[in-house]
């Protein structure tokens, strides 16, 4: 098993290859479903909240991501969405 602290490049396959956040987009999700399912307003105002954090956070880890790839993350910033997959396009086509 590979050790956390130690990077082995930027990952852009899988999962990564169709949006950029996809635990972040799955938190989000959750938290909205479970404010839906049930309809108790503190799970909504939960919801909100964690989307709202979530919004801010993003920006700040793409900039620590856009320190330390450079022009890659950059290429794959622009190809690959942060939070909404296009289903429309395979992801083979999203890199050339």
């Amino acid at each position: 098993m590979r050790s956390p602290s130690r990077s082995s490049g930027l990952v852009s396959t899988g999962i990564y290859s169709r949006l950029r956040h996809p635990r972040y987009l799955d938190y989000m999700l959750s938290f909205l479903g479970l404010a839906l399912l049930t309809g108790a307003a503190g799970y909504f105002l939960l919801a909100f909240i964690t989307i709202l954090l979530y919004l801010i956070v993003v920006p700040l880890e793409e900039r620590e991501l856009r320190d330390q790839y450079r022009a890659q993350y950059d290429a794959y910033a622009r190809t690959v969405p942060r939070f909404v997959p296009h289903f429309s396009r395979s992801p083979k086509a999203l890199r050339s």
